[in-house]
């Protein structure tokens, strides 16, 4: 394949260098001179066959983020790859959150009662006979 098209989701990144088409792995002493720092801000890029990438973005979006070939088929193998950023923040938003009443329309089991938290809703409906 010649290239691939890649995409990071929840970001844009810089460009800062890229190898040539069967280029093969980064290696600082042949490739220094292709980085460069006046570069476009993007979201998806393209990627030489057998060759490498550099690119840098700002780390402010907390969140799981995929970064992954355009290419479906070629993520299950081993073409993409999930980003957790401010992992902390995000336990924190989880534990603040867990305890608010769910929306009346939420649950077909118990419509209308507002009162009663997420957690015990999920085991009024596992508890529901099929």
């Amino acid at each position: 394949m010649e290239y691939l098209t890649v995409h990071l989701h929840g970001h844009s990144f810089w460009i800062v260098g890229r190898g040539g088409l069967n280029d093969g792995d980064y290696n600082e002493k042949l490739h220094s001179s292709l980085l460069n720092t006046n570069v476009t801000k993007r979201d998806t890029t393209r990627v030489e066959g057998k060759s490498w990438l550099a690119l840098r973005y700002v780390a402010d979006n907390p969140g799981v983020w995929l970064f992954h070939c355009h290419v479906n088929w070629h993520i299950p193998g081993g073409m993409g790859i999930t980003l957790i950023e401010g992992a902390d923040i995000l336990q924190k938003e989880a534990e603040s959150v867990k305890d608010i009443p769910c929306h009346p329309k939420s649950s077909t089991t118990n419509q209308g009662d507002r009162n009663k938290p997420m957690k015990e809703l999920k085991l009024v409906k596992d508890e529901v006979k099929r």
